[in-house]
């Protein structure tokens, strides 16, 4: 991890309680909580993701994709990838990253989980104008 920091330029940071921080974040499921605790969630997850992404532009934002595709949380799926198609203008760039996210899914959990995303996944890239999928 710090030669990848080093040949990114990116300065010391204390990565690992930063990424317990995302993990105790993302293991909440939205869909339990009424809609003023998920609004509270949202601006909360949303001042952490600033701080978080300092570090590593983007990268709270992927977690939480990652996240919400393995357990199909479409709430947070939808959340993170307003997140991620705000900061990623190029349309074949966006969807080499949902397709990266994705893989890292498989490798983390089970093509089963991944299957029941894959529409959502599909309706998020088409909301860009992204068809060739």
């Amino acid at each position: 991890m710090r030669v990848a920091r080093r040949k990114e330029k990116v300065p010391e940071w204390n990565w690992k309680d930063e990424l317990i921080s995302a993990t105790l974040f993302l293991h909440l499921d939205g869909s339990k909580l009424s809609d003023i605790e998920w609004q509270r969630w949202l601006k909360t997850w949303a001042d952490f993701s600033k701080r978080f992404n300092t570090h590593h532009a983007g990268l709270a934002a992927y977690l939480a994709y990652a996240v919400g595709i393995a357990r199909h949380d479409v709430n947070l799926m939808n959340d993170a990838f307003a997140a991620i198609s705000a900061s990623i203008k190029d349309n074949e760039r966006l969807k080499g990253v949902v397709r990266d996210i994705d893989g890292v899914v498989i490798f983390m959990k089970a093509a089963t989980s991944k299957n029941r995303s894959d529409p959502t996944i599909i309706e998020h890239l088409r909301s860009r104008g992204i068809v060739d999928i």
